[in-house]
């Protein structure tokens, strides 16, 4: 088996009040022939607490994967079970656009947290909703489909704060 090791992208979550970025660890199954490289669930997530910015590390057992909205998983060839397999890129999409999309994604993300605006009950600004609106954008070349369900369910309260903002 050929082993790779696949990260999430950061994901701005809200737990007990406070708001972290959370970033997962998944392994890639080897590479069976004519199909494309299988995703397992994730071995250890890393928390990040805005905006002290401390940090914790949680290794991730199978009774851990509801809480990351991950059922009734396929099984692979290895018995093991597995998120799914890895889809190319679309076509027309370049290295460059991207690599665009992701510095992008990754400086809005940084203003989410650092504007706490996942807890604000403010009413939406105007850089809110432009930032949500570019975030949109984004997230079809960043999230991979096969994670999106994961994203989803994780980050709910970004999600909701996305539409919401975005309006």
């Amino acid at each position: 088996m050929n082993d790779a090791t696949y990260s999430t992208n950061f994901l701005p979550v809200v737990i007990e009040g406070e708001q972290y970025a959370v970033i997962s660890y998944c392994l890639g199954s080897g590479r069976l022939q004519d199909e494309q490289q299988a995703i397992l669930p994730p071995f250890a997530t890393l928390y990040i607490r805005y905006p002290d910015k401390t940090f914790r590390w949680k290794e991730v057992t199978p009774e851990d994967y509801p809480a990351y909205g991950l059922v009734d998983l396929p099984i692979d060839e290895y018995q093991q079970s597995y998120i799914g397999r890895l889809a190319p890129y679309a076509a027309g999409v370049t290295e460059e656009a991207l690599e665009n999309a992701q510095s992008e994604y990754l400086r809005l993300i940084s203003l989410v947290l650092e504007r706490g605006w996942l807890l604000s009950h403010q009413a939406v600004t105007n850089e809110e909703q432009t930032a949500a609106r570019e975030l949109q954008q984004h997230l079809g070349l960043v999230y991979d489909a096969l994670l999106l369900p994961y994203y989803q369910h994780v980050g709910r309260e970004f999600f909701a704060w996305m539409t919401r903002a975005a309006q």
